[in-house]
């Protein structure tokens, strides 16, 4: 899904899926990043490069032992994130 000018927020029935990966940089999203992307089973995840508000959700800690990859910059969060998920 990156870099496709995709616009709007996460769909909710991605959520739902059993992805290992999740590539939608580089696209034109918005909306906040839902705390429920924790519940899927990801090695990696890029969001970066969009338009994305709001706090990073500090569920993200319990993908930390798996994320491989974890891109989040250029978006517009406010807030700090959980120093867990710096370590990710």
């Amino acid at each position: 899904m990156a870099g496709n000018l995709l616009t709007g927020r996460i769909p909710e029935e991605i959520l739902g899926l059993r992805l290992t990966a999740l590539m939608a940089d580089n696209n034109m999203m918005t909306g906040t990043i839902p705390s429920t992307i924790a519940s899927m089973p990801l090695i990696e995840l890029s969001l970066a490069n969009n338009s994305f508000v709001g706090e990073i959700p500090s569920e993200l800690i319990a993908l930390q032992d798996s994320l491989v990859l974890c891109a989040l910059e250029n978006n517009n969060f406010t807030g700090g994130a959980a120093p867990e998920i710096c370590t990710v």
